[in-house]
């Protein structure tokens, strides 16, 4: 007779349990990192998730602003700039204004990674920057304007000749709701004097109660959600139908005053190691 062999298991309920805590620990951002040490040095990255409202944005496809208007979005490009972080016990890391102009592109994936080098070892909680291009980077001589701000270059299409300034913020795209013949909308803001405006603006974000863990060993990357329906609302409610050029002009004012409000946190990754 053929001996029938047992089978050995373990029960459904345990099985499922500890699927579910490997599924948690391969998802988890959580460690202990070691305490930090300043005369050591890590890097950063910077990811700004463009979007419109819950949407992952797709240049070419058709949204819906505040004011119930559709709109095609066919070009978003920002500067951010003078980049500074700010550390559990107040310590304040000021990156190089040399190295601190970058230009976001929509349609430049990797542009929308900013990498950050040489940071002192410590827990993160807010990242600064400045949306725009201050007024000593503005006046530079033009040899001195590399990277980012090169005129023959990135910053090519991010410079007004006549007016001898960056444009900081450029969004451009269709409408039907605009009665112009031309149904294009342009939002081009820059203007960097005190007169007849200065649309340089400054935000703050704070990472909440997760630290960017900047370690020799690890490379946090931290995630900031850039809301384009945020242009359209705010401080001034924007209608296509109303005005659908924004230049350099005064009323370019409502628009940065609610762009700079696009920003905010979504997650940071401290298990990125180099």
């Amino acid at each position: 007779m053929k001996k029938q062999s047992k089978k050995v298991g373990i029960p459904f309920s345990m099985a499922l349990t500890m699927l579910f805590s490997l599924m948690f620990a391969a998802c988890s951002d959580t460690h202990t990192p070691s305490t930090p040490n300043e005369s050591k040095t890590g890097d950063i990255v910077l990811e700004f998730d463009n979007v419109a409202g819950v949407d992952e944005l797709t240049l070419g496809k058709e949204y819906t602003n505040a004011a119930n208007e559709k709109f095609t979005p066919t070009m978003l490009k920002y500067y951010i700039t003078n980049i500074s972080l700010k550390t559990t016990t107040g310590t304040i890391y000021t990156v190089p204004k040399s190295s601190s102009y970058f230009l976001v592109d929509e349609e430049v994936k990797a542009s929308q990674k900013i990498m950050i080098g040489n940071v002192p070892e410590g827990d993160y909680t807010h990242v600064s920057f400045t949306i725009g291009v201050d007024s000593l980077s503005s006046t530079l001589p033009i040899e001195n304007r590399t990277g980012a701000l090169d005129m023959g270059g990135l910053g090519k299409t991010m410079f007004w000749d006549w007016i001898s300034g960056y444009i900081f913020f450029k969004m451009e795209g269709e409408s039907q709701a605009i009665t112009e013949v031309d149904k294009n909308f342009r939002f081009h803001i820059g203007g960097y004097r005190k007169e007849p405006f200065n649309n340089v603006k400054t935000n703050t974000i704070s990472l909440g109660s997760t630290p960017a863990t900047v370690r020799e060993a690890i490379k946090p990357e931290v995630h900031i959600i850039a809301d384009i329906m945020k242009v359209f609302s705010g401080a001034k409610s924007i209608s296509l139908a109303v005005n659908a050029s924004y230049m350099f002009s005064p009323n370019s004012v409502d628009i940065a005053n609610n762009y700079v409000n696009m920003f905010s946190f979504d997650h940071v990754h401290n298990d990125k190691h180099h």
